[in-house]
């Protein structure tokens, strides 16, 4: 889904890049009925492009909105105090609320609802990192992120891989493991496998790009 996206922003790019604001519209549009009418457990929505346009759109819109300094988001470069507070703990209180949802019987009203409130926050939480003087810095400070950040190439791509080989795994060997173990398998067999390309693979031909751009 993400090639097919990135296909179709291709295009965009090429011929509609006056438009896209309204095109990130249309995407935002159409996946939200998508997601909320015809996507549902048994229907495959899960596994269906329009279901993550959301995400995509909306991350354009943010970055749409910051490169055009928009004034809708300078609250975001001004916040201090109680407000940078309450704002940082947004996340830890989305988690605990709809973990309480989920445990009381959610639907996918509710799990819908999880995304869209994440994504969005997370695209507001790149602007405030990125206009904000006054933000936290232990994120741009701590070297696990930073690291984190250089492989970020190889987390991306190998992370449908390692959830499919370790789903695989557990089916083929009878496995009685509980989801938040499986969880902590899978990322760190995803790390160490972006760390090795980063180090082996990725690195090499960024080093090369920088001998070209000398030339």
């Amino acid at each position: 889904m993400e090639e097919q996206f990135y296909l179709v922003l291709g295009i965009a790019l090429k011929y509609f890049v006056r438009y896209l604001t309204w095109l990130f519209g249309i995407f935002l549009g159409i996946s939200l009925v998508f997601s909320a009418f015809l996507s549902g457990p048994e229907s495959g929505g899960y596994f269906h492009t329009l279901t993550y346009f959301f995400d995509f759109a909306a991350g354009g819109i943010a970055a749409i909105l910051f490169s055009r300094k928009n004034q809708g988001i300078f609250w975001l470069a001004s916040l201090d105090g109680w407000r940078k507070a309450l704002f940082y703990f947004y996340l830890p209180i989305h988690f605990v609320i709809f973990y309480f949802i989920e445990k009381m019987g959610g639907n996918e009203w509710s799990d819908l609802m999880n995304r869209y409130f994440f994504i969005i926050y997370i695209a507001l939480l790149i602007i405030e990192q990125v206009m904000n003087t006054r933000r936290i810095t232990v994120l741009e400070k701590n070297k696990f992120l930073i690291f984190t950040g250089k492989i970020s190439y190889g987390l991306y791509c190998f992370h449908g891989i390692t959830i499919t080989g370790i789903d695989l795994m557990i089916k083929h060997f009878h496995l009685d493991i509980s989801q938040y173990l499986t969880a902590a398998i899978t990322f760190c067999k995803n790390f160490l496998l972006a760390t090795l390309s980063y180090l082996y693979f990725e690195k090499p031909f960024l080093r090369l790009k920088d001998k070209i751009r000398r030339i």
